[in-house]
């Protein structure tokens, strides 16, 4: 039995339960064009100065259609929309807001609504206004307690969330500063959005897909797991080899590209013998290629930011890949941790569709080395996220009420199709809390990392 280094994890708890080392199709195989170094980050891509996430839309068509305050989905399907009414707006009708609004359905994964699974409600702001009032708020995080910021599409308000306990008049006296009304403000009670730690094990598998085990080394101090996100294809970009996505948090230097090795599933015996056994030909999958550097235009004052939390790999010619897939375990949890045992049947979920962000009210999926397959509901969207015990704030992240743990960064995020095997990407989780995981979106992580096929 070899002796190890002790593994931490990155965001959550232990388990014990072990994956099975067998697979049930063909691996798709690598291919073979020696591309060697890192690459280099496109943080365009085309979208111009900064991601066009869900906040983005939403105050567009507020400027577009009057009196639009914003919409969120409940948890029986039905749209409800915010139409502000007063003397200084005259808002549109409810038939011409849903004439405009129909169009746009489509890119928050919606073909249609019909007007019996809408429902109207009077507000008092409309989108845009306050997403006016959060770009004030630029010196919040150094208010101390504050968690995140958010334009809240349910309440129709500005949604501060700070640390229990911290006094409901600094937050206040914060807000008068950035001649932000008070009125137009909801402050709530939130735990930390941190990275956890932990200590367990996951078996070898083979080919690789998402939510695998991960190791990687961070030097000095040890070796660390996460969770392999998913697969990705650069012919487009004149990159032929395979790489994988996982969090920048899973690398070495967080925003630096360091040639990050990661294993699968253990690294190498604690004296450094590398081949021991042939164990590293199996076991070594890939380097970090690329991990977009923080910045701090636009960024709060005194802190450092990011648009995702994530990094990419490139996978070693000889690991066989399977791409477009995620692993599928036995069963989903909601309110504890689901199945982290692969089954002998029906083992991967396919990519066939990708979202570019989620609405408020969507249930979706992840799947994870640590807690497994889990479900939540997206309660925030585009929120603007303090990491606990840095300086880093992540841009326009989206919270779920849902299971993770410790090993869980990187987990895909996604949706299921019905009770199928085929779902849609929508991104990366990273972080949370007790109760609640934020992820990445799909928008954000292109913004970064540029072009790449994930199906």
């Amino acid at each position: 039995m070899l002796r190890r280094r002790p593994l931490r994890l990155a965001l959550g708890f232990a388990l014990t339960a072990m994956l099975a080392a067998c697979v049930d199709d063909q691996p798709t195989q690598p291919l073979t064009d020696d591309d060697e170094g890192p690459l280099e980050t496109d943080m365009s891509a085309s979208l111009g100065p900064a991601p066009r996430g869900l906040d983005f839309e939403l105050a567009r068509i507020s400027r577009e259609v009057p009196g639009f305050g914003g919409m969120f989905l409940d948890r029986a399907g039905t749209l409800h929309v915010h139409v502000r009414r007063d003397r200084e707006a005259v808002a549109a009708s409810r038939d011409e807001m849903m004439t405009r609004l129909r169009p746009t359905m489509p890119a928050f994964g919606r073909a249609g609504v019909a007007p019996a699974n809408v429902e109207f409600h009077e507000a008092e702001y409309d989108f845009a206004r306050l997403q006016q009032y959060r770009e004030r708020m630029r010196g919040i995080f150094n208010v101390d307690g504050v968690v995140y910021i958010d334009v809240d599409e349910v309440s129709n308000r500005v949604r501060v969330g700070v640390l229990e306990g911290t006094p409901r008049a600094r937050i206040e006296q914060a807000l008068s500063r950035f001649d932000v009304p008070l009125e137009a403000v909801t402050i709530t009670s939130t735990p930390a959005i941190q990275r956890l730690r932990g200590e367990t094990l996951r078996d070898l598998v083979r080919p690789t897909g998402g939510g695998l085990q991960l190791v990687w080394e961070y030097p000095g101090v040890g070796f660390f797991l996460c969770t392999l996100g998913f697969n990705v294809d650069l012919r487009d970009r004149g990159r032929s080899q395979p790489y994988f996505l996982t969090n920048s948090h899973c690398t070495g230097d967080q925003g630096v590209v360091t040639g990050t090795e990661y294993f699968q599933p253990e690294p190498p015996d604690a004296n450094g013998k590398r081949n021991l056994l042939g164990l590293l030909r199996q076991r070594l999958i890939g380097e970090e290629v690329l991990d977009p550097p923080f910045f701090t235009d636009p960024c709060y004052e005194g802190y450092i930011c990011r648009w995702s939390d994530a990094a990419m790999v490139r996978y070693r010619r000889t690991i066989p890949v399977r791409f477009g897939s995620i692993y599928r375990t036995e069963s989903v949890g909601t309110t504890t941790a689901g199945s982290i045992d692969l089954p002998r049947g029906v083992r991967f979920f396919s990519i066939k569709k990708e979202r570019r962000f989620p609405l408020v009210g969507d249930i979706v999926d992840k799947v994870g080395r640590t807690t497994g397959w889990t479900r939540g509901e997206v309660f925030a969207t585009c929120v603007d996220v303090l990491v606990s015990g840095t300086n880093q704030v992540m841009l326009c992240q989206d919270l779920v009420e849902g299971i993770s743990g410790g090993g869980d960064s990187g987990s895909p995020v996604f949706q299921q199709d019905g009770r199928s095997r085929n779902v849609t990407l929508l991104g990366l989780l990273w972080g949370g809390s007790e109760g609640v995981w934020a992820f990445s979106s799909l928008e954000n992580i292109r913004f970064e990392l540029g072009r790449f096929r994930t199906h």
